[in-house]
């Protein structure tokens, strides 16, 4: 079993950087080339531990992948897989994707509580400390990628003073503005706090046009709009550790934190912003994009992946990703470390 774990230490960290390559260098600290070299040294020390012992038995190392990215939500994660086995013959790395929507929870939860795990599998945040506290993850604080990662980062990453699950993907949440639209209706730039908002949505909804489409079905689309009112005061505190711990006790409750983005959802469906009918049937990433690519409405949030479905539907459209305005005196980026690659402990 040592064998298998250290491969999968090193799918774990090839799949990571892989993904992150593109969207995480800015954000992380610098790194010193005697780190550069040490890190190296450990991950090549891994590499050649796991293939002297496979050389020694004769036998290829297997490791199984279980994750709900899928179809076109795949992305990078075939070629990562294909590179990584054509770089590592004596490990042969088998991905099996089920969609969050076809059940993917169910069955990972099943598998584990069977003993049936799979080597290396994707969690989802708001499940992963149930996971970490059944046993079932490894702790990978001591991975020298995790040193790689800005604070922020690793602030997300930490549950109960531990990393149970790697970042995948770095994703980031704001507001879609589409700019031809604004311009027609005489607004010359995207909102940059509450106020402007509000004031355009009165003059969108005057002109006609749809003020903000957004998606409810699965809580992401509108869902941005209250986690960041309401989210924005608690990250903000000095004491914000010990604010989330007691929302995760249960001692503050979650909902009374979240009253003030409720408030500020219902405000905006009150004045015909938003129709909330609409939001609670859309899927978003899929509905609401196909609506705002029809090119009538102003405004409507989202998160980064959604710039490639846009783009496919609305190739000629200007438009920008830009804060969330919901504060009095600014707009807001959100991140989330979305996906989380776990080792089977």
């Amino acid at each position: 079993m040592r064998k298998r774990r250290t491969a999968a230490w090193f799918m774990a960290a090839a799949m990571v950087m892989g993904s992150l390559a593109g969207c995480g260098q800015k954000a992380a600290p610098e790194t010193t080339a005697a780190q550069t070299s040490e890190a190296k040294k450990e991950e090549t020390a891994a590499s050649e531990e796991t293939k002297a012992e496979a050389e020694s038995t004769g036998e290829q190392v297997e490791l199984k992948v279980f994750g709900f990215k899928t179809g076109a939500e795949e992305g990078a994660i075939p070629e990562l897989i294909e590179q990584f086995n054509k770089d590592n013959p004596d490990i042969k790395v088998v991905y099996e994707g089920i969609s969050n929507a076809g059940g993917y929870q169910d069955v990972l939860t099943a598998r584990l509580a069977s003993g049936q795990g799979d080597d290396v599998f994707f969690a989802n945040p708001n499940y992963l400390p149930q996971l970490q506290e059944a046993g079932y993850t490894e702790d990978l604080s001591d991975m020298p990628v995790v040193e790689k990662y800005s604070g922020l980062v690793k602030d997300l990453l930490t549950i109960n003073d531990s990393i149970p699950g790697l970042g995948m993907e770095v994703a980031v949440f704001g507001m879609f503005s589409n700019l031809d639209v604004l311009k027609e209706a005489g607004i010359d730039h995207a909102p940059a706090n509450y106020k402007e908002f509000l004031e355009d949505c009165e003059i969108l909804k005057k002109a006609g046009k749809t003020p903000v489409v957004a998606g409810a079905k699965d809580g992401t689309g509108v869902a941005i709009l209250s986690l960041a009112k309401s989210m924005d005061p608690v990250y903000q505190a000095s004491d914000k550790m010990d604010q989330i711990a007691k929302m995760n006790s249960g001692e503050l409750k979650f909902g009374d934190v979240m009253q003030p983005g409720f408030a500020l959802v219902e405000d905006l469906i009150s004045k015909g912003y938003l129709d909330g009918s609409k939001a609670l049937v859309y899927a978003a990433g899929q509905d609401d994009i196909a609506e705002f690519a029809k090119g009538e409405a102003g405004f409507m949030p989202g998160g980064s992946w959604f710039v490639a479905g846009l783009d496919s539907a609305a190739p000629d459209m200007n438009y920008t990703l830009g804060g969330i305005p919901v504060e009095d005196d600014d707009s807001l980026i959100l991140i989330n470390a979305g996906v989380r690659v776990c080792i089977n402990s």
